[in-house]
């Protein structure tokens, strides 16, 4: 009798254990990430970038304000335990603001080239680069001049195409879209830095284009550059335009230019990676129109150089009738294909935004092209900004980072912080560092 008393009451102990761990898991946040601050002095200071060596080791990137209305671009390295592997370091810290960074990486040559806006006068900026070491706070040479004409260069995106061992660098010149050609150490013009000159990419001249983006086919050898086409005031389109993959005597461009997203509605702020597994390029940009914001995507076939090179139709990314989204950034692995998004999310207008992920098919034409819907991070008295992905060849975790506004004020302090995620955990507990 005893026996079975002991049994009954360890039975009942157990199922009590089970229920407060199902209360507990119910209680949790529905993704796991552990919260690392990168940048959180009194300065302002802004996440801007991420880059990830063959290793799997981070390079962040942020911008910090030096006063005096200067703003200067600093980064650290990073592992995926969480480790810092260097302490922060300038990549550009000179007496004029920079700003707007981003990174790209040659495993050909472990180095990441960091392209940047550089404010040398009110109304002309211009595009400048720094090459850094892929093991260490160590820049290589000096900083280079990508884009520097008297017109008024702004917010570059950067690729690296190991096929033809060259990085474009494209950016917005006075309403257009331009680009140039950065090679490997050594191997430019000369045995120089660069392929050519500047070049344009889009420049319609009835209608400005603006907000770049660009990634390299790996397998059919050429660059994507998607763009901003602001066809009317309140209605902007999101085009592309294929770049060839190596310097050419002739045409820089391959193929027609392609309407990614072009409605009544504001679409914007596009953003784009490339699937080795699906040989294709999937691309995310925000929806907006009063009192809502949504964000959309679509497949592109690498291998389709027509203007309508679509798999599949747009599809709804993040799309809640409510909840406003907004700033998509989107990566794939390299190794398995898989796809995972990044944007800001606020529960209903007027919230505070918060990051969040999506888990996107792989498959361009799979039956359901988002896997896992958003899941937010809890809800903090700021603003989330500029979210940023990247993700380690082969590994289940990962790096999200963004910028947290601690206000609406204008003077709001902004610091700069990394989530460590796990793609796959759903219902493990946030933990802060």
């Amino acid at each position: 009798m005893k026996r079975i008393q002991s049994i009954a009451a360890a039975g009942v102990a157990a199922f009590l254990l089970w229920a407060g761990a199902q209360a507990a898991v119910q209680a949790r946040p529905d993704i796991f990430a552990r919260e690392i601050p990168i940048a959180t002095s009194p300065a302002q200071e802004r996440l801007a970038a991420l880059g990830v060596n063959s290793r799997g080791d981070y390079l962040v990137v942020w911008e910090t304000d030096a006063g005096g209305g200067d703003t200067d671009i600093w980064g650290q390295f990073i592992d995926l335990t969480g480790w810092r592997l260097s302490q922060a370091f300038p990549i550009a810290a000179t007496a004029k603001p920079e700003f707007a960074a981003r990174v790209a990486y040659n495993p050909d040559d472990n180095e990441f080239l960091v392209a940047y806006e550089y404010a040398y006068q009110d109304g002309d900026h211009d595009i400048r680069g720094q090459r850094v070491d892929g093991d260490g706070p160590t820049l290589i040479g000096n900083a280079l001049t990508i884009g520097v004409t008297t017109g008024d260069e702004r917010t570059p995106d950067v690729a690296y195409l190991s096929a033809t061992g060259q990085y474009l660098v494209a950016y917005a010149m006075d309403g257009d879209i331009w680009a140039r050609r950065v090679a490997r150490r050594g191997h430019g013009d000369g045995g120089g830095d660069f392929l050519g000159d500047e070049f344009p990419v889009a420049s319609d001249p009835l209608s400005p284009e603006s907000q770049p983006a660009v990634a390299a086919a790996s397998h059919e050898n050429y660059f994507l550059v998607t763009y901003t086409y602001t066809f009317s005031q309140e209605d902007d389109d999101v085009l592309a335009q294929r770049v060839r993959g190596a310097e050419t005597s002739g045409d820089q461009l391959l193929g027609e230019k392609i309407t990614l997203a072009s409605s009544l509605e504001s679409e914007h702020a596009s953003a784009l990676a490339y699937s080795p597994q699906a040989r294709a390029f999937i691309t995310l940009w925000q929806v907006s129109i009063p009192f809502s914001e949504d964000v959309l995507g679509r497949w592109v076939d690498a291998g389709d150089l027509s203007s309508k090179p679509f798999i599949g139709d747009a599809f709804d990314v993040a799309a809640d009738a409510v909840t406003m989204e907004r700033w998509p950034q989107v990566d794939v692995d390299a190794a398995s294909g898989q796809v995972v998004a990044a944007l800001a999310s606020a529960a209903a207008p007027g919230d505070w935004y918060r990051p969040a992920i999506v888990r996107l098919n792989g498959d361009p034409r799979g039956v359901n092209p988002v896997l896992v819907p958003p899941r937010a991070l809890p809800e903090r008295a700021g603003h989330a900004l500029a979210p940023r992905i990247k993700l380690a060849a082969g590994r289940t975790h990962f790096f999200q980072g963004y910028t947290l506004q601690w206000g609406t004020s204008p003077e709001a302090d902004m610091d700069a912080y990394l989530y460590l995620t796990d793609r796959w955990s759903v219902t493990l507990p946030m933990i802060l560092r």
